[in-house]
């Protein structure tokens, strides 16, 4: 199994490369930092300006045992074209130019107040991963949950591990095994632009204030464009309907959930899969765990080149596949039928 971040560009790897004269490598390795998620992701540039598009093979040809002195049927396989779009994420950052003067240091000050803006964007951007839907807000891109939100017509429904008990309620909340990879999982930005989150130095200008008044502040525009691609859906597994008002340190569910999840994967060596849970759900597991007598959950150096930099950091692996905790998964989601 391939090291995290070893093989495939990551978000940083593309920030490293851009202009020079930008501030961008710094704004993604802050995120990576914040968002494990968006660490992991493999980007790649789209092939449209809005977003990528690919073909998918949705049927085979039927093929015959054919009898001596006996012809067959015609028969071919069934393609399709499927673009995925890109949303436009975007903030301006906008400070009194005496405020920042009170600091003392002016570049310090705009840079704390602009890394809060950078947070903000990191999180909208993972919730997004999860959970948006194109069909609600056409000018976002389509998350994950929207594409594995129902086992009724859904080609992809076995991609779907429901939890094995009676799950009722807004309450539930989802495990997700993703394997990331240029030709299977990946995040895209539109083709001809750049990839991450991008800074603007705007300058001083006259804005106005809530009652229409202008005013000198310093102005920062901030802009991710950015989507998901899924090209094999084979690659994506969702543990739903995992009921937190039910769940007990003694059932083991949980871990029973997570071995069929692996095995719902099409493969895990062709690509780098990553468990997503949150930090409730992670708690829980252990608990279960405690309570067998086979622990599966091991703890490996998180030094190397998926933690550039972050010498004596320890990932917890199960099965050999990385868990990673991130908040954006929530504990109030809907029963998927």
């Amino acid at each position: 199994m391939s090291t995290i971040g070893a093989t495939f560009p990551t978000l940083v790897d593309f920030a490293k490369r851009l202009d020079p004269n930008g501030s961008i490598a710094t704004v993604a390795e802050v995120l990576s930092k914040a968002n494990p998620i968006l660490q992991d992701m493999v980007f790649q540039e789209g092939n449209l300006p809005t977003g990528h598009r690919f073909t998918a093979r949705m049927a085979l040809p039927s093929v015959t045992w054919r009898k001596l002195n006996q012809g067959l049927d015609s028969s071919k396989s069934v393609t399709d074209q499927v673009d995925e779009t890109c949303g436009i994420l975007e903030a301006h950052s906008k400070i009194d130019v005496d405020l920042a003067a009170l600091n003392g240091n002016e570049a310090a000050f705009r840079q704390s107040e602009d890394l809060a803006f950078a947070q903000g964007l990191n999180i909208e951007v993972a919730n997004g991963l999860f959970y948006h839907s194109v069909a609600a807000n056409p000018e976002r891109f389509q998350g994950l949950s929207a594409r594995l939100a129902t086992t009724t017509n859904n080609i992809a429904s076995g991609q779907i591990v429901k939890w094995g008990g009676s799950s009722s309620g807004n309450d539930q909340t989802s495990v997700w095994l993703i394997g990331w990879a240029p030709d299977k999982v990946f995040g895209i930005f539109p083709k001809g632009s750049k990839a991450g989150l991008s800074q603007e130095d705007l300058g001083r200008q006259l804005v106005p204030d809530s009652n229409n008044k202008q005013f000198l502040a310093y102005v920062t525009r901030w802009q991710w464009k950015i989507g998901l691609c899924v090209r094999d859906y084979r690659y994506v597994v969702r543990g739903c309907n995992i009921d937190t008002s039910a769940w007990t340190a003694t059932d083991g569910f949980l871990i029973t959930q997570l071995f069929d999840m692996v095995a719902a994967m099409y493969s895990l060596q062709d690509c780098k899969p990553v468990f997503y849970m949150n930090r409730q759900t992670f708690s829980m597991l252990n608990k279960q765990l405690m309570n067998k007598q086979a622990n599966f959950l091991e703890w490996i150096d998180g030094s190397g080149a998926d933690q550039p930099g972050k010498g004596g950091v320890r990932i917890p692996v199960f099965l050999g596949i990385p868990i990673k905790i991130v908040d954006a998964i929530t504990i109030t989601e809907s029963v998927i039928s």
